[in-house]
């Protein structure tokens, strides 16, 4: 059986959500890429309506740096991962990809 790649967002207390199916590594590569990029600019569109709502609410001492850290853009990519099939189980193969973790997730 050839291997199946899930594409998943994982968050504190498990999947969150399944992004992307394949059986291609190549597009699993591709779509893994794809959803943790996505993840930060999602994470930007969220500020931005957040500080234009804080703007019209009349508090703009409350708005938020639309721009991202280093650290805060690692920390997002850091929650999608993609987990492989081997016929019997699931198991994270970032590292397969070279695109593991900056740290430690245990979940």
């Amino acid at each position: 059986m050839k291997d199946l790649y899930l594409i998943i967002e994982t968050g504190y207390e498990g999947i969150e959500s399944l992004l992307y199916v394949t059986k291609s590594t190549k597009r699993a590569k591709e779509k893994l890429l794809y959803y943790k990029e996505k993840a930060i600019k999602d994470k930007i569109a969220m500020r931005k309506r957040f500080n234009k709502d804080w703007d019209k609410e009349g508090h703009p001492e409350f708005k938020e740096s639309e721009e991202l850290t280093e650290e805060e853009k690692q920390k997002l990519r850091d929650f999608i991962c993609v987990q492989k099939w081997n016929g019997k189980e699931f198991d994270c193969a970032c590292s397969d990809f070279d695109l593991g973790p900056s740290q430690l997730m245990l979940r």
